[in-house]
């Protein structure tokens, strides 16, 4: 049988380029740039997150106002299973927000929480020292023990 220019043309090409799929990648990027078309079935389209679950924004809330905490809120909070103070503890080392009030009461939850005591042990975390309060009216040189 005859062929015809093209099917001899197509004929004399290796397998691999014989699928026509350069033809189509052009094909639907073009259609892709084109306004108002929906991008190609063989783009990867990113699956959209799920939405967030009550204990995770429980976990959110909780992390914003950890240092906004009253006496009987840290009570509340010192009775939470071992495993939610532990995540809330990396959630605030995660966001960078660990003060000397977040980390207090850490330390207090720290005597109850056996793996919340090995981590802060592990990380080596300690109160800082108490500061001189009034350094205002005095000279540096006059006092040894703040240099």
């Amino acid at each position: 049988a005859l062929l015809s220019p093209r099917a001899a043309r197509l004929a004399a090409r290796p397998p691999s380029a014989r699928t026509g799929a350069r033809t189509h990648t052009t094909h639907t990027r073009a259609a892709a740039a084109a306004p108002g078309l929906a991008p190609p079935a063989i783009w990867k389209v990113e699956m959209a997150r799920p939405p967030p679950t009550l204990l995770e924004l429980s976990f959110e809330v909780v992390l914003n106002n950890l240092g906004t905490l009253s006496l009987g809120s840290r009570e509340a909070l010192l009775a939470l299973p071992d495993f939610v103070v532990m995540g809330l503890f990396e959630g605030v080392l995660a966001r960078g927000a660990l003060n000397e009030d977040v980390l207090e009461l850490f330390m207090e939850a720290a005597q109850t929480t056996e793996p919340l005591a090995r981590r802060i042990r592990g990380l080596n975390l300690r109160p800082l020292p108490p500061r001189p309060t009034n350094t205002r009216s005095r000279f540096l040189g006059e006092n040894s023990k703040l240099y």
